[in-house]
Parts: structure tokens; sequence; C-alpha cells
């Protein structure tokens, strides 16, 4: 039962908990978690990335982007691992201007992180020259 003064002990435990059924490979069970972590706080940018990781495993990247995208959003940009995330789906699906965009951000904030630049941001910037 959800009551709001522990709710976010519970929001803990729900991404607790969907991180090891994640890890177990039991997807479904994590996404009924994450989405009862979702209906009392809408806003938990966790339970986002956590969904799109799910998506993208199943294969689904356009609801994995989707998901990364909110989390992007609800972190305001400056999750680099989300940054990282969706910006390889936005390759992977060959998005390569706002793949450009969100590595740019990441590396406005985060200039030292090396693997967006050479994993993600030169792919993208390479894929755009003819």
């Amino acid at each position: 039962m959800y009551s709001h003064e522990y709710c976010d002990e519970l929001e803990k435990g729900w991404l607790t908990f969907s991180d090891l059924l994640i890890h177990s490979n039991n997807y479904r069970d994590a996404e009924e978690v994450l989405q009862k972590c979702l209906k009392y706080n809408f806003n938990c940018g966790k339970a986002e990335e956590y969904l799109g990781m799910i998506y993208e495993k199943n294969k689904e990247l356009e609801n994995a982007s989707m998901h990364y995208q909110k989390a992007w959003d609800l972190n305001r940009g400056k999750a680099p691992t989300v940054g990282y995330r969706l910006a390889s789906i936005h390759l992977k699906t060959k998005n390569f201007v706002q793949c450009i965009e969100v590595c740019k951000k990441v590396l406005e904030t985060y200039p030292d992180f090396a693997k967006i630049e050479k994993e993600v941001y030169s792919k993208a910037r390479g894929s755009l020259r003819p």
C-alpha cells in the first residue's frame, strides 16, 4: 500500500528491485515495477532511464529513445550516462543531427567524457559527411 510518508523509500525500493530484475533479464516484471514507480512519481528520471534500457535490450529503439529522452529532459541534460544512451540510440536509428546535439550537450558539461566522443560523436559526424 502506498503512503506519502514513505514515498521516497518506496521509490528507492522499486528502482532497486527493477534494477535487479533487469540484470536477471526479467524485463516484463521490471517494466511493471517501473510503471508503478512512475504512477506515483511521473518525474522519476531513473525509472524512465531503466525503461529505456529495457526497450533497448528488446531492440525496440523508438520506445527506448522516447524513454531516454524523457529521462534526459527530467535530468535537465545533466546526466552523462543518459545522454550517452540517448545519443547511442540516435546513432543506431540514423538520427545523426540529434545524436550530435546530445553529444555536444554532454561534452559541454562533461568535457572529459571521452567515451561519448570516441564511440558516438565521431561516428555521427562521420556519417553526415558524403
